[in-house]
């Protein structure tokens, strides 16, 4: 990236982000009052012309002319310098390039055409990734001079998505169709992906520590207490009650359970749960221990 004089960093040009480098570059030469020479390239002063005033402001805006032309130039990388290297007007660099890179045949138009309405997102793929393509195709058609609707742009997103996405899609069924933009939908979908990855974190310490943060209050619990003479106090009683978990919470499944009752059949496929309850200070533990292991007396 280049690095302008307001600090601005500015992405070069390659062969490939032409439609994004466009976009910022023209703004970049509006906010520096460049834009309009290369819209209109400026005419050099007659020889005859004795106005001070009119040779002033031809020659202010040649100089606004070399400006533009030397931040373009300075804008592309390498590999592009060749199509502006012999330019000598601001809006010759910028015609060239766009020449190059905006193809504005019968074929290519196919072609983009053909790769936004085909795109479809993976199970697994980047959410991030899948809309900046489509962004990209959308700029893109732009450019040529062909540019989607609105309404277009939003049902291509949405038509694109994997079936993870249906009940998003449907929630969305609801809304007005004025209000369905594409920066709402792009906003809701952000939203769904951020409660994804926060899913997936929870999952994931969940089974890396089961029991939470108690560990050491669970083991304060469990060890017995002495009496006078070296004598353990009374061991935890056990009591085996079927519980679900759910979203990290033990609950439990059957609330006519007896301190010995409980059925296996009640229990979660895959899972096995013991409740511990410690008779000295009261205090119910979950373990999750693996499928079909035999219960160990405690």
């Amino acid at each position: 990236m280049e690095q302008s004089r307001t600090g601005m960093l500015l992405e070069k040009l390659t062969a490939t982000n032409y439609s994004t480098w466009s976009v910022r570059m023209q703004h970049f030469l509006k906010r520096e009052g460049l834009w309009k020479v290369v819209e209109t390239p400026p005419q050099p002063p007659e020889e005859d012309e004795d106005d001070d005033e009119k040779l002033a402001l031809a020659e202010a805006q040649l100089e606004k002319d070399e400006k533009a032309l030397a931040t373009i130039i300075l804008g592309v990388d390498d590999s592009q310098l060749v199509y502006v290297a012999d330019k000598v007007t601001a809006s010759e660099a910028w015609n060239a390039l766009k020449a190059v890179h905006v193809r504005e045949t019968a074929g290519s138009l196919i072609t983009l055409t053909r790769r936004l309405y085909r795109c479809r997102k993976k199970p697994g793929d980047s959410l991030v990734n899948h809309l900046k393509f489509l962004t990209g195709c959308f700029q893109e058609l732009a450019l040529r001079g062909r540019p989607v609707g609105e309404e277009d742009k939003v049902f291509i997103v949405l038509s694109s998505l994997d079936d993870s996405y249906d009940m998003l899609v449907n929630s969305l069924e609801s809304v007005e169709t004025d209000k369905l933009t594409l920066e709402y939908v792009t906003g809701r979908l952000y939203a769904e992906e951020d409660r994804r990855a926060e899913r997936k974190m929870t999952s994931a310490q969940l089974l890396e520590h089961p029991r939470g943060n108690n560990s050491r209050e669970e083991q304060r619990c469990r060890e017995p207490e002495k009496q006078p003479g070296g004598a353990a106090a009374d061991q935890p009683v056990v009591n085996k009650v079927p519980v679900d978990i759910c979203c990290g919470t033990a609950q439990e499944n059957n609330k006519n359970s007896r301190s010995t009752g409980g059925s296996r059949e009640s229990l979660p496929l895959g899972c096995l749960q013991m409740v511990k309850k410690m008779k000295s200070c009261g205090f119910w533990t979950v373990e999750l221990l693996k499928p079909f292991v035999k219960e160990k007396d405690c």
